[in-house]
């Protein structure tokens, strides 16, 4: 079980006052694509590895934080996500196929796992999806207090050096480009809302101008290093389709969401979808 009271940046109080406990598991609530009896559900036929966010650090931390006399948080979240990886390959030593999918803030280590699949299990095609974490930035304020000092994330992840920078000197977009120079058949791709107002709200202090802005600077960024990013933005302010039926009445210009990740997922990427 976890929960705890905080504040996030947009002064929500309940940002982590939830609680997750095995009953409530996805298998609990087969809907979304963890509905895997449905003839169009594109992971139908796949295992679920399910790791619950519930550190309050993005899959990245490996740190305490003392916040106060009676409450000190365990930021562990890369721990748990590495045990993930430990039971992905102990149980499935020989998986062709991975998709490493993240929601929101759960989204944003997901390269990075997705890096660390490819390194365990070299013959498997493996693909990322980011949902609804491209509006983070590369914020050098972000990136010391929140990533650095409060996660310890930077002291976490694996130091994929590449043309000079250590992770040390990663913000959160540069995790697909050091992801996809150290495992360069990695698939890489993102889902957002255009205008979802709790995806980025964490950050929402580091983000100059709108959310879209922000999310086609970043995918900018990220192509013009050399990495191929699929995406499918849809248009307006939805949040959590991952999880629900209406995964499968998104379609944006006529294609389909289902349709479009069964196309990333098979080896023939699908061109880029917007509204």
């Amino acid at each position: 079980m976890c929960g705890f009271e905080s504040t996030d940046s947009a002064g929500e109080n309940d940002f982590y006052n939830w609680s997750q406990e095995s009953a409530e598991a996805p298998a609990d609530h087969q809907a979304g694509f963890f509905d895997l009896s449905r003839a169009d559900n594109p992971f139908r036929g796949y295992s679920i590895v399910y790791v619950s966010s519930c550190t309050g650090d993005a899959h990245l931390g490996n740190a305490a934080q003392k916040l106060s006399p009676t409450l000190t948080v365990q930021h562990r979240g890369y721990v748990n996500g590495t045990a993930a990886l430990d039971y992905l390959t102990k149980h499935y030593p020989n998986a062709t196929e991975v998709v490493v999918i993240g929601k929101t803030a759960g989204s944003i280590a997901a390269p990075i796992y997705g890096g660390l699949v490819a390194d365990r299990l070299p013959h498997a095609r493996v693909t990322v999806l980011g949902g609804q974490s491209g509006a983070w930035p590369d914020n050098p304020d972000l990136n010391t207090t929140v990533l650095d000092k409060a996660w310890g994330a930077y002291a976490a992840v694996p130091a994929w050096a590449v043309n000079g920078l250590a992770a040390r000197d990663w913000g959160v977009p540069r995790f697909w480009v050091q992801a996809a120079r150290h495992a360069p058949r990695l698939v890489l791709a993102r889902f957002d809302y255009a205008a979802d107002p709790h995806a980025a709200s964490e950050v929402a202090a580091w983000i100059p101008g709108s959310l879209t802005a922000m999310v086609d600077a970043n995918e900018t960024a990220i192509e013009a290093a050399g990495v191929t990013m699929h995406s499918y933005t849809a248009p307006g302010d939805g949040h959590g389709v991952f999880e629900s039926d209406d995964f499968y009445d998104l379609d944006v210009g006529d294609v389909r969401l289902p349709d479009w990740l069964k196309q990333l997922i098979s080896g023939n990427p699908p061109s880029d979808v917007r509204p």
